[in-house]
């Protein structure tokens, strides 16, 4: 019989242990107005760091970028400027060369009778310093003009009563620019006057 009385009490007890957790009790939590307020406040809180955050980062972004770019402009002027200065001492070493081409052919000219040497020579030369100039070389060649002591080298001075005192009476070895920079002074002879 016991038996059977905790047989009827246990399915009743269960029940009624259904029932307390479908009672008023266990239902969910309603959220007051309060608990909604904070709850947006928190959401804003969260909005408003996340946006700082973003502003910080796209600030971060955008000065990186401006430091990226000064950096490649820095770049691009230092590789053209080792360019240029190794196309100028390139132009330099070759000087010397070219003032041995106009030896030859001012030699060739005086001594050669057929001329077959000397037109040769010339057409080398002609166009050994068309190529230079395309690139930037000028000829410093101031015959007849006053001394100018940035781009010529006085070797000696003559007196002469025909010219105005320190004017270029003779070039004695030309001077060179290459993109206006002086490669060599042009070597020359001056005036002095003799005062009569």
């Amino acid at each position: 019989m016991e038996e059977e009385g905790l047989q009827r009490t246990g399915p009743s007890v269960a029940a009624g242990e259904a029932g307390a957790q479908s009672g008023p009790e266990s239902k969910a939590h309603k959220p007051t107005k309060h608990d909604l307020e904070m709850g947006l406040d928190e959401t804003r809180r969260t909005l408003e760091s996340a946006e700082a955050r973003s502003a910080e980062y796209l600030d971060s972004l955008r000065r990186m970028k401006a430091e990226f770019e000064n950096y490649r402009k820095r770049m691009v002027r230092e590789q053209t400027n080792f360019l240029e200065a190794a196309n100028a001492d390139l132009v330099a070493k070759l000087i010397p060369v070219l003032d041995d081409l106009e030896l030859a052919l001012q030699h060739a000219v005086e001594t050669d009778e057929a001329g077959g040497l000397a037109e040769g020579l010339r057409m080398v030369h002609g166009k050994f310093m068309e190529t230079l100039k395309k690139e930037g070389l000028e000829e410093i060649n101031p015959e007849g003009s006053p001394f100018d002591p940035q781009a010529c080298e006085a070797m000696m001075s003559v007196p002469s009563a025909d010219h105005e005192d320190c004017t270029v009476l003779q070039v004695l070895k030309k001077g060179y620019r290459w993109r206006g920079k002086l490669l060599r002074p042009a070597m020359v002879t001056v005036s002095q006057c003799t005062g009569d």
